[in-house]
This record gives C-alpha cells, structure tokens and sequence, in this order.
C-alpha cells in the first residue's frame, strides 16, 4: 500500500496537486473525508480530521496531525505513517524545484556569457569605424560636427551600456551608509529635491558601486524625462524592514504600454536613451537580492523605487 501511495504521489509536480491527491488517497483508505492542507490554507470542513504540510523553523518539511483525537488507534496509526511519506513527497518536490531553478541559472549564465562576448566584440569592432567617422568630420560644417559627435557618444555609450549588461559580475557588498550615497550621487544642475527620508543614517551592507550605478541610472531616467523639471529623492523603510529608496519626477509619466516592460532590455521612455539603464538597475537589486520597479506617487508624474531587502541592513556602526 506505501509502495502504491509513494508512486500516485510521485507523479506529483506542485504542492497542491500534492495535497488534493493525498487527501484522495487517504480518504479513500479510511472511508471518510479528510483533509490535506499546505501551509496555512484555512480548512474547508471543520468535523474532518486533517494533515497539514509547512516548513519547521530550518525550513524542513513537516506533516502535522489536526483533528485526530477522537480517531480509532488504527486510523490514527495509519494517519501518522502517511504524513511522514507527505513530508518526504513534499521534500522531493523541493528538491525538484531547486534543481530546476539551478538549470535556469546555469542556462541564464551561458546565454550572458554568450551575449557578454558578442557585446565584447561589436564594441571592440565599431572603434574602428567611429573614429573613421570623427576624423572625415573635421572638415564639415560646424553644426554637421556637432550632430555627429552627439551620435558617435550615443553609440559608444550604448556600447559601453550593453558591455556591462552582458558581463557577468557579482556585487560585493560592504557597510556603507545609504543616504549618504544617495546624496552624492546626485550631480548636476537638474533640481533634485531630498526627502526627509535621508536625513538620518541608513546603515546597510551594499555594493556602493554598483547600487551608486543603479541610483544614478534612475536619476537619469528622471532627468531626460518628457517634461520633467525636477525630482525627488527620498527614502523609506517598508513594514518587512527593506528600505527603499525612491525617485520620482513630474514629468509626463511613463506610457501605460511601457510600463510592464519597462525594466527590459532596450525599452525606454526616452528619446535618443540606450534602454539599458532601468534594465541595468533592475540587475543590480537583484544581485543584492533586492527589486526595482515603478509605483504611483502623488503628485509626481512616475516613481521608481529600488528596494534593498531587511537582510541588508546593517545593525553595525556606520561605515565611515
């Protein structure tokens, strides 16, 4: 009979398939109605005896008797021994979901290191060609060599933009206080107005590079948006304990079919912008296993928000 529950359970590929089809085969067995339940899922008939699937405090999975009390030895032996082989069907299809997420990311580093090396060699090989092009310029009208150099830095900026998207890099993160980088990443004569968000320290663990990178990338993106004439840059701790950091601008907003795509390659609200940068940003949070995104704020034309998770936060002294 285990060896029969074992192999119907095995063919199992999510946790709730898990769970309708052993409260199927127990209640089956038993002759009456019981329920399986993972996680907190609130139960459906409360007369019913159950098992309920969660995760101890090592993450471990664990099969619980609810209900039980009034249940025959027998039935209730039998509910024991069903819920030590739902546990290890549950440890099973975790097991299955890391090696899966494992292959994406082995798939995703070869596709990047493929694509790292295309990038190596288109911005090696348009050098060439550009500095061609800069050098037949000299000789042009004045407003002809003004138009071309602003086309030959796009072009190297993209480059360089599409290079260090491709590269596969890790942070390194070190104690660093937050609104102090955030404050001098600011630069420029664009006005940009400081939250009282900042006005305190905001001690974390963070690659100050690269967060500085992605900070920079959205206040450029606030910047070169249409109709903007200022921004604001301020922070916030969430109810979980993440900081964010926001920038927003009154401009005119970011268009509504943009905005689910927004963080990917080569999409931008920008005229003449790369594409890169938002996606660029978006790979630097979630190298510090954090998300950037855009939400709504009132009285701005578009918000970005990079979120830093609470294990980031340093409860250390400030960095100096």
């Amino acid at each position: 009979m285990l060896s029969a529950w074992r192999s119907t359970l095995a063919r199992c590929a999510t946790e709730t398939a898990l769970a309708e089809e052993a409260a199927r085969l127990l209640s089956a067995r038993l002759r009456m109605p019981v329920e399986v339940l993972a996680g907190a899922a609130p139960a459906q008939d409360p007369t019913a005896p159950r098992l309920r699937l969660h995760r101890d405090a090592h993450g471990a999975r664990r099969t619980e008797l609810d209900g039980w009390e009034a249940a025959p030895p027998g039935p209730r032996q039998l509910g024991m021994v069903f819920a030590t082989l739902l546990s290890d069907e549950a440890a099973r299809l975790d097991r299955a979901a890391e090696l899966a997420r494992q292959a994406r990311e082995q798939a995703q580093a070869a596709r990047l290191a493929e694509l790292g090396a295309l990038a190596a060699t288109v911005a090696h090989d348009i050098r060439n060609p550009l500095n061609i092009i800069a050098m037949a310029a000299a000789t042009a009208p004045p407003a002809a060599r003004a138009e071309i150099r602003e086309q030959i830095a796009r072009i190297t900026r993209l480059s360089a933009d599409l290079l260090d998207y491709a590269r596969p890099w890790r942070v390194e993160p070190i104690p660093m206080d937050l609104a102090d980088l955030a404050r001098a990443a600011v630069q420029g004569e664009f006005p940009v107005r400081f939250g009282p968000g900042l006005d305190a320290p905001l001690p974390v663990r963070a690659d100050p590079g690269r967060l500085r990178q992605a900070l920079g990338n959205l206040l450029d993106n606030a910047r070169a948006a249409p109709g903007a004439t200022c921004a604001l840059l301020d922070a916030e701790e969430a109810a979980d304990g993440a900081l964010r950091l926001l920038v927003a601008d009154d401009g005119q907003g970011v268009p509504a079919e943009l905005r689910d795509r927004l963080f990917q390659p080569f999409v931008s609200r920008t005229p003449g912008g790369t594409g890169l940068g938002l996606a660029i940003a978006a790979k630097v949070m979630e190298a510090h296993g954090g998300t950037a995104g855009l939400e709504p704020l009132a009285g701005w034309g578009s918000c970005f928000v990079l979120t830093l998770p609470a294990t980031a936060r340093d409860t250390g002294e400030k960095a100096a």
